[in-house]
């Protein structure tokens, strides 16, 4: 199972994929925080991981109105 951790904001968030564990090995993306550009961010985690997006695993903070 591949995990993203999303810091999300009014115009974009920030995505950090844990690409190995063992080493702590990060890969990041920002992307715009618009509806129609969500699309990119499932494209870029299935194009990273060569995992469907059925085991894509997200965690966020819930922290602010944006969540």
């Amino acid at each position: 199972m591949a995990v993203i951790g999303i810091d999300i904001s009014k115009q974009k968030f920030d995505c950090a994929w844990l690409r190995e564990v063992s080493t702590g090995k990060v890969k990041a993306r920002v992307f715009p925080n618009r509806r129609q550009d969500f699309p990119l961010f499932l494209e870029w985690f299935e194009q990273q991981t060569g995992e469907p997006r059925e085991q894509l695993h997200v965690v966020m903070e819930a922290t602010g109105i944006y969540h």
